[in-house]
Order: C-alpha cells, then structure tokens, then sequence
C-alpha cells in the first residue's frame, strides 16, 4: 500500500512538473511591426552573400503592421545591371515562434511560408523558413524543408 502510495505521488509529480509551458517559445508580437531591412542570409552555418540587387537601397525587407498584414519586398536583377523587386502583399500570424506567411490573388494564386522566429530583439529579427506550399491555378508545390536546406534570414529593424 505505501508503495501504490508513493508510486502516485511521484506520477503526479511528474505530470505536473512535464507541463507544457508554450510561452517559453512565444514571441512578443509588439516586436515584430516596423520595417525589417535584410542584412543577411545563410544556409546551415554557410552565408549567402547578398545580392548587389538585395543591397542596393536596401531592396529586400519585410513590413509587419498591427493589423496582421505585411509588405515582403524582394529585391533581384532585372538585366545586365538593373535591379528591379518584387512586393508581396501578405497576411501573417504567429502562434508560439512560428511565423506563418500567406498571399493569395483567388482563386488562381495562393502561397504560404512558415518561419521560425530564431531570435526577436528591439533591433534584429532572424527567421529560419522551414515550409511553403504555392498553388498555381491548381498546380500544387508544398515542402517541408529539410534542416540542412533551411534558410536563415537576418533583418535590420528600420522603423
């Protein structure tokens, strides 16, 4: 009896000190509106230098409102030394540290990322994709990215 006793003490112990505890990895939303300039990008522990086009005025950055809206902008080459960019008109929310990404023109375009927020700070935001799926008017692409293909981004807070 004194065993079944302390055997269901130690189990309640352990369910109780085994909890959960999801805001451990939660980020602070408040942190994330403002303007972010991409500063850098690196593949496993290998950098990726930054295009002259992501450079140049700072082309690539990533916009979050309040609203749960955001503007990506992505910055590329658009001839022999023009550089050009693309912007991305998205909705976004955040549940623990996964940032998750969606535009869509319906019912022909839909696209979607997930991030992990690696780090969030008042001056540097690091996001690591690790999935996306684009449907194209049917035709469905959808990846969960293997680790050592993840790609690390690192944003300068400008606003």
């Amino acid at each position: 009896m004194k065993k079944s006793i302390l055997l269901l003490t130690f189990l309640a112990f352990s369910f109780l000190s085994c909890s959960s505890d999801d805001s451990s990895n939660s980020v602070d939303n408040s942190l994330l509106i403002g303007k972010w300039d991409l500063v850098s990008k690196k593949q496993g522990n290998t950098n990726i230098p930054l295009t002259n086009c992501e450079q140049q005025n700072l082309n690539s950055s990533y916009e979050f409102f309040s609203n749960n809206t955001s503007i990506k902008k992505e910055g590329y080459s658009s001839g022999s030394s023009s550089c050009s960019f693309d912007l991305y008109n998205q909705t976004y929310s955040v549940s623990g540290n996964v940032l998750t990404a969606n535009e869509s023109d319906p019912p022909l375009y839909q696209y979607k990322e997930k991030y992990y927020i690696s780090s969030i700070t008042s001056t540097t935001l690091v996001l690591k994709m690790f999935y996306f799926m684009e449907n194209y008017d049917g035709d469905v692409a959808e990846e969960n990215i293997a680790e050592s293909q993840q790609i690390t981004y690192t944003y300068e807070r400008v606003n």
